[in-house]
């Protein structure tokens, strides 16, 4: 695991399975969000249609809707990677705080 500068920590037993799954949904996150901005800009109807009657705002004056689970989730995406970042840095310090992460020079 890498570290800052000239500091890098390894965890005694390899990567834990925690580590590696909240990882993954971080960049499954990002890839997610950046793939609804992308369908929104080029393929998402301007004018609200029977499913799709979420505003997304892509611009001041461009407007797409999309379907409303997934307006929802393009509004939390962009907190849900904070969220991943966390629970990172506090499962790193869980596993400090247990012995189970070493210094490596």
């Amino acid at each position: 695991m890498p570290g800052l500068g000239r500091y890098r920590y390894e965890f005694k037993c390899g990567e834990p399975w925690p580590a590696i799954t909240i990882t993954v949904l971080l960049f499954a996150n990002f890839c997610g969000s950046f793939a609804v901005d992308v369908w929104a800009e080029h393929f998402a109807p301007r004018q609200p249609t029977v499913l799709c009657q979420f505003p997304m705002h892509l611009k001041p004056q461009v407007v797409a809707f999309v379907p409303g689970w997934l307006g929802q989730y393009e509004q939390r995406s962009f907190s849900l990677h904070f969220v991943f970042l966390g629970l990172l840095f506090l499962m790193f310090c869980w596993y400090a705080l247990n012995g189970q992460v070493v210094h490596v020079r």
